[in-house]
């Protein structure tokens, strides 16, 4: 047998173990190629870097996973009566083979029995993330832990702004990382403020733009606006927001409408309004997205993003159903009360009617969207030819029967 060969995988096993503790800040865990024993330690530990040589690796696991079997089949009272050892074990099998489901079951009956603490175990999974980033079930297990948390304390935002730093590793070291955006889309169910939710998106415009054909991430940023609006919407009386972001919001509205019927200093009145927030928030996104497909031509992921934004803006916003609340542009006074000038016809300004803006509103975005395609670029024509039909069947528009109208990026 392995272990029989190699007697000094119980001492490896603890060495590894006493990692954790002797390096708070440890990080990542490596592999290290090495086909052969050196006739020291295989464990190293190297400015917050845990590194294993590979040759010791089947006989270690072996000797892990053996034991913990073992131990797993006595009963509960026998199971747990050496809690150190089986952590031990865990530990170490855990590291180099994350998939284990029956094995991170047992880790959690250890944190339930108090042998194990929570914030030390969210720092194990990280590391064990640092090697298998797409592991499902690692963040499972980070995802049990932090539930427990967020219920002694909902409204901790830092674990939030944690969990998707960690995310934003995991997509790094590993593309389309599903389980990673998986994971950040059950931490936002806990984000109350909407600040919250546009810094998230803030961070996310960069890394975006670096990661143009990772649906995983476009999926993501459409649940968080999705939520946001959501959030803000609801609010009887909404938080001042991030003033940056805000000024993307508000040229973004206003690119859409200062060139048209509406006069300048309604088209900033509507821009500024906080009503039109949510709006302004999905024509920014359109504006975006339009800028990476011209930028990086020939990316699906894109194109399925655009849908998404067509569809949220057209069925959300500009739906005239009298029974709908995504009539966003109400009837609404604007007290305009200039320096020096009190009369009284210009306290109150009767802005446009809320079917009028949506109109004029629906008529850019489509000359918008036609000129656009215009521009596409023959790598893009299969998914614009896609996209075209998609439009006439979803949203019932046909591109080429709206006449040219005002508005061009």
């Amino acid at each position: 047998m392995l272990e029989d060969i190699f007697p000094a995988a119980k001492r490896i096993i603890a060495e590894i173990s006493s990692s954790f503790k002797r390096d708070p800040k440890l990080k990542s865990f490596e592999i290290i190629p090495q086909p052969e024993s050196q006739n020291k330690s295989p464990v190293h530990l190297v400015e917050h870097c845990l590194g294993l040589e590979s040759w010791s690796v089947p006989h270690i696991f072996y000797y892990a996973y053996r034991n913990i079997n073992e131990i797993s089949s006595k009963n509960y009272r026998s199971k747990f009566k050496d809690p150190e050892s089986l952590s031990n074990l865990l530990t170490t099998a855990l590291l180099l083979n994350p998939g284990i489901v029956t094995f991170w079951n047992l880790r959690r009956q250890l944190l339930e029995l108090g042998h194990l603490c929570p914030c030390d175990e969210l720092h194990f999974s990280l590391v064990v993330l640092s090697f298998k980033p797409k592991c499902g079930d690692v963040f499972n297990y980070r995802r049990w832990i932090l539930s427990k948390l967020f219920k002694e304390d909902p409204g901790n935002s830092s674990l939030v702004e944690t969990e998707f730093q960690i995310v934003l590793r995991a997509a790094e070291n590993y593309a389309c990382n599903y389980n990673a955006w998986n994971h950040c889309l059950w931490c936002i169910q806990f984000v109350t403020s909407p600040n919250e939710l546009l810094s998230l998106l803030a961070q996310l415009d960069t890394w975006t733009s670096q990661h143009v054909s990772d649906h995983s991430v476009l999926s993501f940023r459409q649940s968080v606006i999705k939520r946001f609006n959501a959030l803000y919407i609801s609010m009887q009386v909404p938080p001042p927001l991030n003033v940056q972001y805000l000024n993307l919001v508000s040229e973004s509205i206003k690119c859409f409408l200062e060139k048209g019927k509406i006069s300048d200093s309604t088209a900033e009145v509507i821009s500024s309004s906080s009503s039109s927030i949510p709006v302004g928030l999905v024509l920014h996104e359109l504006l975006s997205n339009s800028e990476l497909i011209l930028r990086y031509s020939g990316h699906e992921a894109l194109w399925a993003h655009r849908r998404f934004i067509m569809f949220y803006l057209f069925n959300f916003f500009l739906n005239e159903s009298p029974s709908s609340d995504s009539n966003f542009f109400r009837i609404c006074k604007f007290s305009q009360v200039h320096a020096g000038e009190s009369s009284p016809k210009n306290d109150e300004k009767l802005l446009i009617s809320s079917s009028e803006n949506i109109e004029f509103l629906k008529s850019e975005v489509l000359n918008r969207e036609r000129k656009f395609l215009d521009l596409s670029t023959p790598n893009d024509s299969h998914h614009s030819d896609k996209y075209k039909k998609w439009v006439n069947k979803m949203l019932k528009l046909n591109f080429d029967e709206i006449q040219e109208g005002v508005g061009s990026f």
